[in-house]
């Protein structure tokens, strides 16, 4: 069912009554509460370029690894209200982990207190998604009090679709199959029979199609259609960006952005042609396997022919011989734009190991050794940091032979959401 009359009528009459109606119930900015320094402060002349930058001119800052870009990012939304006295309930900032959204978050309170920070549209671009879906997803069926599926969720109803058509396969093809779902979904064209007719598995069609049944009986949207369903709305109902009257759109991480995230940004800034600050860093792209696609730097150049770049390229992070290390690797790259990190904090520093091993086992105890050297030489075990491209095969071997307590993170947008085995059961 739509919306009411009234409630359709509510929205148009703030939109067609403009911004005096909607100030109404925006409460005016006060920076009474934040401590009086300079948001400008400790800034390099580069930062401090990229932030003062005219706020009507779009702009790409490319910044490098340890280049102080929330700094920037935050010092940026900043500048907008302070300087160019822009209303924060008209400014959205969008990233992609809610650690991230809290880390500004708080930064820019420290600026201009919390009365005013509470005003902003910050948060993951799910997050900002579920509040407009939350609101006016009635417009394109959406219904009332949607709940959210997470990626462990998606799985568990996916093995049961599975065992229903008793195709014999385990969690972890379950998980296969979740990961294609959502790289179609995530992409801009969904073409089900297209994106599956060469598949591996004959089945993936009818499976995606008792998939999206679920996901409908159950009244639940996964991720993508959080992203789908906002620009739907968008699409359909373009007076409501227009509504929201956003004055300036700033995105964290761009280089992460897949092209439907790109329109759905497009056409948050472009209703009334409005401001755009975009910071990322092309070299440090790593989700191509999740949509993710560079070209949308490109993209925004193409539609915004005035987009003026700005690099930060100085790292206050590693040393001299890291960054030596990964420009070689790097500069391999012919189509990447160009720019060089430097320090002066550190010039050169100790070389970079590469140590090639045969067997996780292997690398397990080797990693093992290797920590407590370190933990002997150095200030603990809070001194260093492990990455790992897979976490199963590594950590269990190294756990065994060190009493660790090592942390990790999902990083997942939203906390899990309970009652699932719930609807698996209603559904079948």
């Amino acid at each position: 069912m739509g919306p009411s009359l009234t409630h359709r009528t509510l929205w148009r009459e703030m939109f067609l009554q403009g911004p005096k109606l909607r100030s109404a119930f925006v409460t005016s900015r006060t920076f009474s509460d934040a401590q009086e320094k300079s948001h400008l402060e400790g800034l390099s002349d580069a930062q401090r370029k990229a932030v003062t930058s005219p706020p009507g001119i779009p702009l790409q800052v490319l910044a490098g690894p340890g280049s102080g870009k929330t700094k920037v990012l935050t010092a940026r939304i900043v500048e907008l209200i302070k300087t160019h006295k822009q209303s924060p309930a008209n400014i959205c900032a969008v990233t992609f982990t809610r650690k991230a959204a809290h880390e500004m978050r708080v930064r820019v309170e420290d600026q201009i207190g919390s009365t005013a920070t509470r005003q902003l549209s910050l948060g993951t671009f799910h997050s900002v998604c579920v509040q407009l879906l939350r609101d006016c997803g009635s417009f394109v069926g959406i219904q009332e009090g949607f709940a959210i599926w997470d990626e462990d969720d998606c799985d568990r109803i996916l093995y049961h679709i599975l065992a229903f058509h008793d195709v014999g396969i385990d969690m972890d093809t379950a998980r296969e199959i979740r990961e294609k779902i959502s790289k179609l979904k995530g992409s801009i064209h969904l073409d089900p029979k297209t994106a599956f007719s060469k598949d591996t598995y004959p089945w993936m069609a009818d499976v995606f199609k008792d998939y999206q049944n679920a996901l409908r009986i159950s009244k639940a949207l996964d991720f993508e259609d959080l992203l789908r369903s906002c620009l739907h709305l968008f699409r359909k109902a373009p007076w409501i960006p227009r509504l929201v009257n956003l004055q300036h759109v700033l995105v964290d991480e761009f280089q992460d952005t897949s092209e439907l995230q790109y329109h759905l940004i497009r056409t948050m800034f472009e209703s009334r042609k409005r401001g755009i600050t975009i910071v990322g860093d092309p070299d440090q792209a790593i989700y191509g396997w999740r949509n993710a696609d560079i070209a949308n730097f490109e993209r925004m150049k193409k539609d915004l022919t005035n987009t003026k770049e700005n690099l930060l390229e100085e790292n206050y992070r590693s040393t001299g011989s890291i960054l030596a290390f990964s420009h070689a690797i790097i500069a391999q790259d012919t189509e990447r734009p160009q720019k060089s990190l430097f320090t002066n904090r550190t010039p050169n520093g100790p070389k970079p190991v590469l140590k090639g091993l045969e067997t996780s086992i292997e690398q397990a105890e080797y990693m093992a050794e290797e920590i407590q050297r370190l933990v002997d030489t150095s200030n603990g075990l809070l001194d260093m940091e492990t990455l790992l491209r897979f976490f199963e095969p590594i950590t269990p071997g190294l756990i065994s032979r060190r009493p660790w307590r090592i942390e990790t993170s999902r990083f997942a947008f939203f906390e899990r959401h309970r009652g699932t085995n719930a609807t698996i059961a209603k559904y079948f």
